[in-house]
Order: structure tokens, then C-alpha cells, then sequence
């Protein structure tokens, strides 16, 4: 039997960035824009990625019950594990108290290996997805390859 094998993931660098984001938005503005929810590996981190990335754009400071109520108001509330998701994320002291010209560049330690992660789920995506094609007996070659070709450009693009 093939050994089981885990996708590419680094959550807690993830739920650092939140940490940062959420404590020390407008410091984590630049690294924010470089980002999408997709690119976490935990669906609830994307989500409140999301949230956090739409207030430092607007300038906004969040506390956890303006949080909430946004999440809630979106009906993503408990799709980030209610309050003991939240929690968890937020308990983290060493961003809230981390000097403020410290926090872009951790940001970007951060960003760099959620982006690595990302990157070779996508590449594992697009081989399953080759491979997969490559069974298929009515494709062509050229085919296939053409579209390997795409996939793996578009990718390279991300990096």
C-alpha cells in the first residue's frame, strides 16, 4: 500500500500572520496585498484573513467584538470555530507586544512560508490533475503536455 502523504502546510505560521494582522494591521498592509484566502491551508484562517486584510485597507483597528460581529454578520462566525477558534488564533501575546518596526518584516517571514506552501499544493494539484489526464486514453499527448505547460506557467508566475 502507497504511503499516505499530508499536502504542504505551515498553519502556524498562518495563524501568526492573523496574530500580527490582527494586533498591528496597518504593519502587515504591504504583506496583506500579496495574499489571498485561498493561499491558506486552513480554510477558517482564509476566512478571517480576509476579514483582517479588508479592515487594515481601510485604515480600521479590530477588537475581538467588532470582529465577531463581522464575522457573524457574514455567517462565517462559526465556519472559523466560534469563539474557541478565535481564541486560539488571537492568544498568541508575542505579536501584540512586538515592536512596531519588527512587524513588516516578521509579516514577510510569515508570507514567505505561507506562499511556499501554497505553491507546492498548487504544483500537486496541477500533477494529479496531468496525471490524471495522461490515464485518460481518448486525450492526446500534445495535448496534455500543452496544458502542463499552462498550469505549471501560471504557477511559476505565483512565485
Amino acid at each position: 500500500m502507497p504511503k499516505q502523504r499530508t499536502l504542504p502546510k505551515n498553519t502556524e505560521a498562518e495563524s501568526l500572520l492573523l496574530n500580527l494582522m490582527y494586533y498591528h494591521g496597518e504593519g502587515c498592509k504591504k504583506t496583506a496585498e500579496s495574499l489571498r484566502p485561498e493561499d491558506f491551508y486552513d480554510a477558517s484562517h482564509g476566512i478571517l484573513f480576509g476579514v483582517l486584510r479588508e479592515a487594515a485597507s481601510k485604515g480600521e483597528k479590530l477588537n475581538y467584538v467588532i470582529l465577531k460581529d463581522v464575522l457573524e454578520s457574514e455567517g462565517m462566525f462559526d465556519k472559523v470555530g466560534g469563539k474557541d477558534g478565535l481564541s486560539a488564533i488571537f492568544s498568541n501575546k508575542e505579536a501584540k507586544d512586538m515592536p512596531p518596526d519588527e512587524v513588516g518584516k516578521t509579516a514577510e517571514k510569515y508570507l514567505s512560508m505561507i506562499l511556499g506552501t501554497a505553491n507546492k499544493r498548487r504544483l500537486i494539484e496541477a500533477a494529479d490533475h496531468i496525471a490524471t489526464s495522461a490515464y485518460d486514453a481518448g486525450t492526446d499527448a500534445a495535448g496534455i503536455v500543452d496544458e502542463a505547460e499552462k498550469s505549471i506557467m501560471g504557477i511559476s508566475k505565483g512565485l
